[in-house]
């Protein structure tokens, strides 16, 4: 069958015919082709800004974390001459601060972005090391250094303070 004005649009079994206006049969499988690839670039696109974040994240924890690092360093010199001029009540105010400082810096070093980023190949190893050291300053702060502050306040430290580069042999009784 024929339509009224003589073109090929319809056939006798009432199919449209191939390439006929009525034909969807090429459109579907194009759109079905795209959206994986769509999906894929999106989910690459994602783990980029992820990575991205984390990366940064991490970035600027260290920086908190080298501040504090320092500021600690710092009053471990502030501590020492504390000590030896027998101020004790400075002294335990400095190693509060002090102990502050690295808890502060080994917080800023752990969390769940510091170990994604501890898989990475080149990044990996600094931040294991950073890590490291803000564990060993904050186990320093916390139970290290306060032992010495207690034996500080049984035995003076000036009369074991090296003489002439040796030890002095003499006892303050």
């Amino acid at each position: 069958m024929t339509s009224p004005t003589g073109g090929p649009e319809y056939s006798a079994t009432g199919v449209p015919e191939e390439g006929s206006a009525t034909s969807v049969r090429h459109r579907k499988p194009a759109k079905r082709r795209r959206r994986p690839l769509r999906w894929i670039l999106f989910g690459v696109a994602l783990l980029l800004v992820v990575g991205i974040v984390a990366v940064a994240w991490v970035g600027v924890d260290a920086l908190r974390a080298r501040g504090d690092l320092k500021a600690a360093a710092t009053q471990v010199h502030v501590l020492q001459g504390q000590v030896e001029k027998g101020d004790r009540k400075a002294a335990a105010a400095t190693l509060k601060s002090m102990q502050r400082h690295a808890a502060e810096a080994k917080a800023a070093t752990h969390g769940p972005h510091w170990s994604a980023v501890r898989a990475l190949p080149w990044i990996g190893p600094n931040v294991v090391a950073v890590q490291t050291v803000s564990e060993v300053i904050d186990g320093l702060a916390v139970r290290a250094l306060p032992s010495l502050m207690e034996a500080t306040s049984l035995v003076d430290p000036t009369t074991l303070a090296p003489v002439k580069g040796a030890a002095s042999t003499s006892r303050h009784w």
